[in-house]
């Protein structure tokens, strides 16, 4: 299966057609030669296996044990922390990051408009626990720069 439903046949073959670096139009026999490469409805399988009753009995004890509510995300996954600064949690580290590259950006003190964008964002970080992925944003970016490989990050935009 590489599609959870037949509409998606099209984003198959732009997924190909990066992978292959080159464009749709020229996938040519590199596109995926079945369009029948995505999820069935239980009344599909059963005609498809009707002579392989244990296979689909297999098949459907496999669907009762996997189970996934979105809902539950949140309480099944914690992103890792970042260790960026010993004794700090990660939403510390992010908010000193993030004060002392205001400060950088304006020596003689951020326009009031910006310290209190900053608050504010820095705020909803902190009420839904993202401090840790911008803490490994900021890692990937700063080793980015140490190697001279091109990136782009905040700091290259002005805010508006």
């Amino acid at each position: 299966m590489l599609y959870h439903h037949p509409d998606k046949r099209m984003l198959q073959d732009v997924v190909t057609a990066i992978r292959e670096k080159c464009t749709i139009d020229a996938l040519g026999f590199r596109r995926e030669r079945s369009a029948d490469r995505h999820l069935k409805s239980p009344d599909e399988m059963a005609r498809r296996y009707r002579y392989y009753p244990e296979a689909l009995a297999a098949a459907e004890a496999i669907v009762e044990r996997c189970t996934f509510d979105l809902r539950e995300l949140g309480q099944l996954y914690r992103y890792p922390d970042e260790v960026v600064m010993t004794g700090r949690t990660p939403q510390a580290a992010l908010e000193k990051l993030a004060r002392d590259a205001l400060t950088v950006k304006f020596p003689d003190g951020a326009p009031s408009d910006y310290a209190e964008l900053l608050d504010k964002e820095l705020l909803l970080v902190g009420r839904l626990g993202y401090a840790p992925y911008f803490l490994t944003v900021n890692s990937i970016v700063q080793f980015a720069r140490a190697q001279k490989i091109l990136c782009q990050d905040a700091a290259a935009r002005p805010i508006r």
